[in-house]
């Protein structure tokens, strides 16, 4: 928060059995200054209205949204010429303050009921090209004419246009009110609809090793340099992704943008590792972890060579199994031998990554 504080350090010795020399303690000032709020591009409009027997209103426009503005003079029914003054504010006076103009003037006119000929109403059958429009991310405006019969009447001089909500998809409005010769207020509503586009999406991990969990890989989902939040897109599984086997994860955008990507992903069995060799005469006994849930057995691989080149793989097909021996190996030499799991489901086996090399020499 803004303001003025006095900051204390207190200081004592790091380690038994020495002794503080000087002041204890030291004080210094920290300043938090407010923060500036600009509002010279804050303007507030003269405007003439037709008398109506309705309530007239001046509003500025340009308001940042830290700056809250009270109207005097405004609000009148009336025929007559007023002054309206804002006056303006900011929401948290303890943290900000304005920077430019702290107060706006304005005249709001009510003249007499138009007569026939002098004024004309704007009515909705003088405008015309208003459409539907995609999203582009900025906001978006319409290519309106206004006649009047075979009359063309001229933006900011007949009328003048505004708009509401006229970025984001959804419904927007455009707001076409009368001036000069003209009088009135036409609201007309158009959609803004999304972007068709072929996202680019990058899964985090296309394999997961299995934990009994359902997993969801995280996704980045990207159109151009722009990344989408999750709350662009939906994320649906073509099954519940539990147990090892191949998945399809649908992502569908929403909000801004329509398309769709698929991704595959795999789960695989979880792994094991060796926890003992004992070593015999040709011959080693191979203890591991058994890892009993979703594989169908494991698979050991033994060579005379660090990288495994000619290495022989047992199959062991028991998933209950936890040791093997491994006979009529060559005499006194070192062997590095890893393990895996495996899962069989129909025509394709899911394996799990191999543990870490575990080394022993024969007798």
């Amino acid at each position: 928060q803004a303001g003025e504080y006095v900051v204390t350090a207190s200081f004592s010795p790091a380690k038994p059995g020495y002794l503080l020399v000087g002041e204890p303690k030291r004080k210094a000032v920290l300043n938090i200054h407010r923060a500036k709020v600009d509002t010279s591009d804050i303007v507030l409009k003269d405007a003439t209205y037709y008398y109506d027997g309705q309530e007239h209103w001046l509003f500025a426009e340009n308001v940042p949204g830290k700056i809250t503005i009270v109207y005097s003079g405004n609000n009148q029914t009336e025929i007559g010429v007023y002054e309206v003054t804002g006056r303006l504010s900011v929401k948290d006076a303890n943290n900000y303050e304005i920077s430019g103009p702290d107060s706006l003037k304005a005249t709001l006119t009510i003249k007499e009921s138009y007569k026939d000929g002098e004024v004309t109403k704007l009515e909705e059958s003088m405008i015309s090209g208003i459409t539907d429009k995609t999203y582009t991310g900025k906001e978006i405006s319409q290519m309106i004419n206004v006649s009047n019969g075979d009359l063309q009447l001229e933006e900011n001089t007949d009328y003048t246009i505004t708009y509401e909500n006229n970025k984001n998809v959804g419904t927007a409005t455009v707001i076409i009110t009368g001036q000069g010769s003209y009088f009135g207020k036409v609201e007309k509503p158009f959609r803004i609809l999304p972007k068709e586009i072929s996202p680019q999406v990058s899964i985090f991990r296309k394999v997961l090793n299995y934990n009994g969990k359902t997993q969801r890989p995280a996704v980045t989902v990207k159109y151009g340099k722009q990344t989408i939040p999750s709350s662009g897109y939906t994320v649906t599984f073509s099954k519940k992704p539990v147990n090892p086997g191949d998945y399809t994860m649908s992502i569908v955008l929403k909000g801004n943008y329509s398309g769709s990507k698929k991704l595959s992903f795999r789960i695989v069995p979880k792994g094991t590792s060796i926890i003992k060799l004992k070593p015999g005469s040709r011959s080693l006994k191979v203890n591991w972890k058994r890892q009993p849930k979703q594989i169908s057995g494991y698979q050991l691989q033994y060579s005379l060579k660090k990288n495994f080149k000619g290495a022989k793989t047992i199959t062991v097909k028991k998933k209950q199994a936890a040791s093997i021996t491994l006979k009529k190996l060559r005499r006194r030499k070192i062997y590095y031998l890893r393990i895996r799991t495996f899962m069989k489901l129909q025509s394709k086996t899911y394996v799990s990554s191999w543990s870490k090399t575990t080394v022993k020499r024969t007798k």
